[in-house]
């Protein structure tokens, strides 16, 4: 498929610029909510013990999921603990869910990891004049994703960044795709849309009227076979010559 049409690029984060699952998400996520739960209860003695606490998290966060899936709707992070500190009489339960989450992310950050010739491609895609920004669905802050496009040497070629945390909306709900298009001011049918998800990226964005492009995650599952009409990537560095073409 031809893209000589296309003025602007935008990119989804994980596993398309950053991969954020070097090690199974289960993991990581409970290494991060024992080294928060350890720390908030070095703080105080209203905190049951970690496995109580744990069970009861992991419950709250399935009911926020479920309605996120229904809905399309985002929740944030920090809502999860938060509830569970509410439901434990805690004072500042909205501060502490937000502390909570800060200390988890550390697990986070710790096993994150550049895509392969991440900055290298967009600074050549910026060289070459086209616009780049990014539309991420994410539950966690803007400040620790742009902490990490800033330690891996990103933030400066990605015009804008939206985050379905702040926005409200994940992909593939239209508002989040038209968030971006306000933002690139150029008409959908001259932007290229990369992400590794079928449904949120590839399937969102064209709906908005953009093209897409699936960059494959080489652990992700994917339909067999692929849609004949599906250009697929594995390498970032495959993108300028795509475009080339």
């Amino acid at each position: 498929m031809p893209y000589s049409h296309i003025r602007g690029i935008i990119f989804d984060l994980g596993s398309t610029l950053i991969e954020y699952e070097n090690r199974p998400w289960t993991d990581i996520s409970f290494d991060g909510q024992k080294l928060a739960y350890e720390t908030m209860a070095s703080e105080t003695d209203k905190l049951p013990d970690f496995e109580t606490f744990n069970t009861r998290l992991e419950a709250i966060k399935d009911q926020f999921r479920v309605r996120a899936r229904e809905t399309l709707a985002e929740w944030r992070a920090s809502q999860a603990p938060e509830t569970l500190f509410r439901e434990l009489g805690l004072d500042n339960p909205k501060r502490r869910g937000e502390r909570f989450i800060d200390l988890f992310y550390t697990a986070v950050r710790d096993q994150i990891s550049v895509e392969d010739g991440a900055a290298e491609v967009l600074k050549t895609l910026k060289d070459r004049g086209y616009p780049l920004g990014l539309i991420s669905n994410t539950i966690y802050p803007r400040r620790h994703h742009e902490s990490d496009l800033r330690q891996f040497a990103l933030m400066e070629y990605l015009t804008f960044r939206i985050y379905s945390s702040e926005l409200g909306r994940r992909k593939p709900h239209p508002d989040i795709f038209r968030a971006g298009l306000d933002l690139m001011r150029l008409p959908p049918s001259d932007i290229l849309y990369v992400g590794d998800r079928i449904p949120e990226d590839v399937e969102g964005a064209r709906a908005a009227g953009m093209d897409a492009i699936l960059k494959l995650r080489p652990q992700r599952e994917y339909p067999d076979p692929l849609p004949e009409d599906l250009t697929v990537i594995r390498r970032l560095d495959e993108l300028p010559v795509l475009l080339d073409e």
